[in-house]
């Protein structure tokens, strides 16, 4: 297999349409024909190898399209592996539907599902998206921009990352006998992978302090209370009967439930706040968002200042910033050891460019 990559000393126009130097890179340019892959190294040893993810995972991606002609579904990225019986094995992925401009197609378990995303364009190709890919053994989450539009239940599949690398803009299978297939053709601005769900991870500032019960109303939807926390007839608040007292940052709490409702329309008011009965016949509530809406407000403050208090979760930070001493990967940052190679068929090369999310 044959290596390539290159860089492009061009003048490329930003957001801003700054002219920015040819020495700082900020994203990759895959062609149609290029991949990066993470390798497995099949041990358990967290938080050394990707094989640690089998529990829970955030993947994330700022990501531009290139419209193509193709007949095949470029891929986001694909966890495959191959079978005894040289059978490929689907542990879950996800492509573009070229035949749809919002829709994509999720491969989970060897079954497939077509997912049309609102506010989702694959035909403009100078949006950037925020992609957020959220999986544990309840739930797979797909949000754009800081936003839930998908939520599908994983309870009925049985999903095994431990024989599977990671392909990252194409389909392919560990040891696999034959290429990769169905590439991506757009640009990578930074791929961060996490092991939580950082969905049901908040932020948090204080809001309402010290309500009395007796005089607070709550509603009862779908098994989940909600209180009225500033008087106005409204139950915009989450009561949780989980919160670390001694956290000064973020709680993790389970939203699965609540995210699916909303998704549903049964709850039209809840505006992002919790509640929590502190036993002494009073509310403490706050504001609240989730990490994957921080990282979409915040990216800079992430990716440059690492402000974030769950750092120790990042299994790999692949950022496009700079011409790594090795050429033929990208190293990932977060001092794990999981660098992504880059692979291109014959005729085709991975370039590293200045263009920027």
């Amino acid at each position: 297999m044959k290596i390539k990559y290159s860089l492009i000393y061009l003048l490329f126009l930003s957001c801003s349409d700054l002219f920015i130097s040819n020495e700082n890179y900020n994203a990759i340019y895959l062609d149609g024909g290029s991949w990066m892959q993470i390798e497995n190294d099949g041990t358990n040893e967290y938080p050394y190898s990707i094989n640690a993810l089998n529990n829970e995972f955030t993947l994330e991606f700022w990501i531009s399209n290139s419209v193509i002609n193709s007949n095949d579904s470029p891929f986001l990225f694909l966890f495959g592996s191959k079978l005894d019986n040289n059978d490929f094995d689907y542990q879950l992925g996800m492509s573009q539907n070229i035949n749809k401009p919002n829709s994509m197609i999720l491969y989970i378990d060897n079954e497939i599902e077509e997912i049309e995303i609102e506010d989702l364009n694959w035909t403009d190709e100078e949006i950037f998206y925020n992609l957020v890919f959220v999986y544990n053994t309840s739930f797979i989450q797909i949000f754009i921009d800081g936003v839930l539009k998908e939520q599908i239940s994983t309870n009925s599949y049985n999903i095994d990352f431990s024989d599977c690398d990671l392909f990252i803009g194409a389909k392919g299978f560990k040891d696999y006998p034959v290429l990769p297939t169905n590439f991506w053709s757009g640009y990578f601005d930074e791929i961060r992978i996490w092991k939580k769900a950082l969905s049901n991870i908040i932020y948090f500032t204080p809001s309402y302090n010290n309500l009395d019960i007796n005089n607070t109303t709550s509603e009862l939807i779908d098994n989940i209370t909600f209180i009225d926390a500033d008087g106005d007839e409204e139950s915009e608040c989450l009561l949780t009967d989980t919160w670390e007292s001694d956290s000064l940052f973020y709680q993790e709490i389970d939203l699965s439930n609540i995210n699916s409702t909303y998704l549903a329309g049964s709850i039209e008011d809840y505006i992002n706040c919790i509640c929590y009965n502190q036993g002494d016949e009073t509310y403490d509530c706050w504001d609240i968002i989730t990490l994957v809406e921080y990282h979409n407000l915040y990216p800079e403050q992430t990716i440059a200042n690492y402000g974030d208090p769950l750092i120790d979760d990042l299994i790999s930070l692949l950022k496009f910033n700079k011409f790594p001493s090795n050429a033929q990967s990208v190293i990932d940052e977060s001092g794990n050891y999981n660098d992504a190679l880059i692979y291109s068929l014959p005729g085709y090369k991975a370039e590293f460019i200045e263009i920027e999310y």
